[in-house]
């Protein structure tokens, strides 16, 4: 499997704090069946934008680590990058913070609240320089808690979308574990990626979520954790979907459904 979204860049951002929890980050996603690591640093604002070469770095020096190691992982480069319109000065710059440095794709860190207003814009002008953004972990999000109809006008634009394995098994609680499943049944995602920050207590992420996910297609499955992250670590299209529109359904209940009728 390839993982798209990691932190295990040592003391890098909110994921792993030593050398010692990225290898041991490395070994678990390789006992887990994981062959290829995107490290996926934050970029929070303007000033991080111009840390991509810096990231390049820590992930040739991890990954000379993990070979000295007998660590089973190939790292490739990348970046979690806030959705901001300053990001397309900083693709014009050819600052290397795409996935794999190649200057196709894009893993955009939803915020957990309101999405900016200039999402649409933003998405769209990625898309006119020939670059594909990913939604990270949208199912985690306030939007589409509250109605998974939000992510259509995305799909149909073709932006991607990458569910995190953690929100398959409950870690960010129930919502969140209901919209995967239900991005993952109406095959609406890409990807399905850890975001891991340290070595996980229940083993290996994706393997857990893959274990979840067997009444699924196995063609899908395949697609979202091998075939699809591979045109991505080469620079290649991904695939189009055939989602089927009319399986979007809003459905908006408990707490989040009160905040949604307020705003009525």
């Amino acid at each position: 499997m390839i993982d798209i979204h990691s932190h295990i860049l040592p003391a890098t951002d909110d994921g792993a704090q030593s050398l010692e929890d990225s290898l041991a980050i490395g070994r678990q996603e390789s006992e887990g069946g994981t062959t290829v690591v995107f490290a996926t640093p934050h970029i929070y604002n303007v000033a991080d934008l111009q840390k991509g070469p810096v990231f390049l770095q820590s992930v040739a020096s991890l990954q000379a680590e993990f070979d000295k190691e007998g660590v089973g992982i190939i790292l490739a480069s990348g970046a979690e990058v806030s959705p901001m319109m300053e990001v397309l000065d900083a693709l014009d710059s050819k600052l290397p913070i795409t996935l794999a440095n190649k200057s196709k794709h894009l893993l955009l860190d939803l915020p957990l609240g309101q999405w900016p207003m200039y999402m649409d814009r933003l998405t769209f002008d990625l898309l006119a320089l020939g670059i594909t953004p990913i939604l990270a972990h949208p199912e985690r999000t306030m939007p589409v808690q509250e109605s998974i109809e939000v992510l259509i006008p995305f799909l149909e634009r073709g932006v991607l979308c990458q569910v995190n394995a953690g929100s398959l098994t409950g870690k960010y609680g129930p919502f969140a574990k209901k919209r995967a499943n239900q991005i993952l049944t109406r095959q609406w995602c890409q990807f399905l990626a850890s975001d891991i920050h340290r070595p996980s207590p229940k083993g290996p992420l994706l393997r857990g979520a893959m274990n979840l996910l067997s009444a699924l297609p196995p063609k899908f499955l395949q697609d979202i954790t091998v075939n699809n992250p591979g045109h991505v670590l080469a620079g290649t299209s991904v695939p189009s979907i055939n989602y089927e529109i009319l399986d979007a359904r809003p459905e908006r209940t408990g707490f989040l459904s009160g905040l949604f009728k307020k705003r009525k």
